[in-house]
């Protein structure tokens, strides 16, 4: 969500930061605030974790799939990143105008799979970056993989610029028994169904449970004896068919 995201850092900014930007050890930073008078220290976790926050607003790739402009918000519409290290030894570069990825990047530093992911991704084109066209798989209109060759650099263009279908918001969600439960949420206006999806645990991978038009739905996720949590996501389905269903 990346204007939840731009909002925390901009809460970040007002209140937990001094002058240089590190993190205040009390987090009470206001127009007249003297560090010196306060004895107040740095705090070191918050400086390195509202860094990475933004990086992960840039990038992600928890799920060993690179996700350039993953939570990228209304005021950052035009931009660049150089040289984001990714899980799986990939370091990604971007450039965007408008909310929408113009060019991705990619130097694989160890070789092995390389899985993307972005909207219509599917469509877009691929070449080493001395021009040569690299064949890839399409997992889904959203994602593709190819394998990389260490020390090869890659380059994606001719990215089709889409709407993104909004979410669907404020998700509530209630147990009805051990497996079992009752959710609800609120309309997409770009929705003609929803996609109900869940992950157990760390799964990699979402299983579709349903499709609904409506704006709730009571569905069964398997958590079985040990597991502790389940992740449930509703996607919205518009016109040109569905978001793809990610963490959250």
């Amino acid at each position: 969500d990346g204007e939840m995201a731009y909002g925390y850092l901009q809460d970040y900014i007002r209140k937990c930061a001094l002058h240089n930007l590190w993190n205040a050890h009390d987090g009470n930073v206001t127009a007249d605030y003297v560090p010196e008078k306060k004895n107040v220290k740095l705090q070191i976790d918050g400086s390195f974790g509202v860094t990475s926050g933004v990086l992960e607003m840039l990038l992600q790739s928890s799920e060993y799939i690179l996700e350039p402009l993953s939570a990228l918000p209304a005021k950052w519409k035009n931009g660049s990143f150089r040289g984001i290290l990714a899980r799986g030894a990939f370091e990604v570069s971007a450039a965007w105008s408008d909310s929408h990825a113009d060019q991705l990047t990619i130097l694989s530093k160890a070789g092995g799979l390389c899985g993307i992911r972005y909207p219509e991704l599917s469509k877009a084109v691929v070449k080493t970056i001395g021009g040569q066209t690299v064949a890839f798989k399409i997992v889904n209109r959203d994602q593709i993989s190819f394998e990389s060759v260490m020390g090869e650099t890659y380059v994606i263009t001719g990215i089709p610029k889409v709407a993104k279908i909004r979410d669907a918001n404020n998700l509530v969600v209630r147990g009805t028994s051990a497996e079992t439960v009752s959710l609800a949420w609120d309309t997409s206006p770009d929705a003609v169904s929803y996609n109900i999806y869940y992950a157990i645990e760390n799964e990699p991978a979402y299983t579709l449970v349903t499709t609904t038009t409506g704006t709730n739905a009571t569905v069964a996720v398997p958590v079985g004896a040990n597991a502790r949590q389940a992740t449930l996501h509703v996607t919205p389905v518009g016109a040109h068919g569905p978001q793809t269903p990610r963490h959250t």
